[in-house]
């Protein structure tokens, strides 16, 4: 038996009547999260903690040792952001963050720069600075040495904005490229040096190659910007920004809406986040309001978001005002609101 990892899931090469039982005895505990072949099991690597028993062996121990100590290392940092949170007190940041940030925002950077933490979902409310929290804990985490250098997805009416607000903070003290223009140049801007690379959600398949060659000499940080764009782990763009994922160090979510259809929007961003902490080994079931008190418990037990209002963060929120313009509907507008409305 030969263990090893592609991007995201774990390949157990084997043959004969071993691969036979591994493949009776693992889909037993994970099911249809298992996938095999003449001459291979694969399986998401959130799930190795729920099998760790059944592979061990030679060839595979180092490497299931690393994986779980690496989740429980996580278990421990989301005890510790979890505290920070909850105590909502701040210590006071370093550089210039301690005079920019709002206490409540001070807060979130706290907890998002824990040691050992893979990542976390950061879910205020639009216009609450989740974009200058998350440039305050790249800068901290770049200053302590703990990470190289920042992939930032968004997108693309954000892909010009995120580097204004990193200049606007920072000056000219990061060296930012946006990966933009033809294939050919995608490619190249990822493998050139960067501090922060700055593309939309259509531009890391072209990057891909680039950036997973470059992983194992920098450590990423991974910025997903307007994250329910990902919600669906069986699309195109979630397979790549997944497998790009699995290449970085840590990794934060950011959205305002992160559940706009259903609960299951949450679990591959919370994926992406933790690298399946959260819902490794949860099957969906065909309805998501079959599973909601499911993904509740496991976002709660094991889970780690930051989710709050605008008022509950800046100081001076000025009120709303409604403007309520009327406008009389005639003709084929008026057929299809009335259409929809009684649909």
């Amino acid at each position: 038996m030969k263990v090893r990892i592609d991007n995201d899931r774990v390949i157990i090469n084997s043959t004969g009547l071993e691969l036979l039982k591994l493949k009776a005895e693992i889909s037993k505990r994970i099911g249809s999260l298992m996938a095999s072949g003449k001459d291979f099991i694969s399986f998401p690597i959130s799930s190795i903690s729920l099998i760790e028993d059944i592979i061990r062996h030679d060839d595979a121990d180092d490497f299931v040792r690393n994986a779980l100590r690496q989740f429980q290392l996580h278990g421990d940092a989301r005890k510790t952001a979890l505290e920070i949170i909850s105590t909502n007190n701040p210590t006071p940041l370093p550089g210039i963050w301690a005079e920019t940030l709002e206490p409540a925002q001070a807060v979130a950077v706290e907890a998002m720069i824990v040691p050992n933490l893979l990542g976390l979902c950061l879910f205020d409310e639009q216009g609450s600075g989740k974009t200058v929290m998350t440039i305050a804990a790249f800068d901290i985490l770049r200053q302590k040495g703990e990470v190289d250098a920042m992939i930032v997805i968004c997108p693309k009416s954000m892909v010009s904005e995120w580097p204004k607000d990193i200049i606007r903070f920072l000056g000219s003290e990061y060296k930012i490229v946006i990966g933009d223009g033809d294939q050919r140049q995608k490619y190249q801007t990822a493998l050139n040096e960067f501090d922060v690379l700055v593309t939309n959600f259509e531009g890391v398949g072209t990057m891909l190659v680039s950036l997973s060659a470059r992983a194992s000499t920098h450590r990423y940080l991974l910025v997903v910007d307007e994250s329910f764009y990902l919600k669906n782990s069986e699309s195109l763009r979630s397979e790549i920004a997944s497998k790009l994922r699995a290449q970085c160090h840590k990794c934060y979510v950011l959205c305002g809406t992160p559940a706009p259809n259903s609960a299951h929007d949450l679990i591959n961003q919370f994926d992406l986040a933790d690298l399946g902490y959260t819902f490794g080994g949860f099957r969906k079931s065909a309805n998501p309001a079959d599973d909601w008190d499911s993904i509740t418990s496991l976002v709660e037990t094991k889970g780690l978001f930051i989710r709050r209002l605008k008022p509950e963060i800046l100081n001076h929120v000025p009120e709303k005002n409604f403007h309520v313009l009327s406008v009389k509907l005639t003709g084929k507008q008026a057929l299809m609101y009335e259409n929809a409305r009684s649909e």
